[in-house]
């Protein structure tokens, strides 16, 4: 399935292969077979939509997700709902209660994150 992007003042369109992203990751988890494969949409897909290309892995099987950012993985949660979704830029003091209430997991990287955590 293809996914459009575009932008009125660039004047260009971009046609998102999510079929071709899929059998990707597919790729992968035969190259891995021993455990999960994840996706990594920060950057809202590096440009190219995060929610399209990540509801296009959920809806193949991906259930390991990472993002750089909280508002990042806010964005896509109802994309992933049961998915195991991360933020790589770790845990921003006074968000832990956002985290928790929406399942999202900090990916702790300092004694400070991890005792707030």
């Amino acid at each position: 399935m293809a996914h459009t992007r575009g932008e009125a003042a660039a004047g260009g369109v971009v046609h998102v292969d999510l079929g071709a992203i899929v059998a990707n990751w597919r790729l992968l988890c035969a190259k891995h077979p021993t455990g999960p494969v994840s996706a990594v949409v920060k950057a809202d897909g590096y440009g190219l939509g995060a929610g399209p290309i990540a509801s296009a892995l959920y809806a193949a099987g991906c259930r390991h997700f990472f993002v750089a950012l909280l508002d990042e993985a806010l964005a896509i949660r109802a994309c992933v709902p049961d998915a195991m979704l991360a933020v790589l830029g770790g845990l921003i003091p006074g968000t832990e209660t956002t985290y928790v209430e929406h399942g999202i997991v900090p990916v702790l990287g300092s004694l400070a994150e991890i005792a707030a955590w």
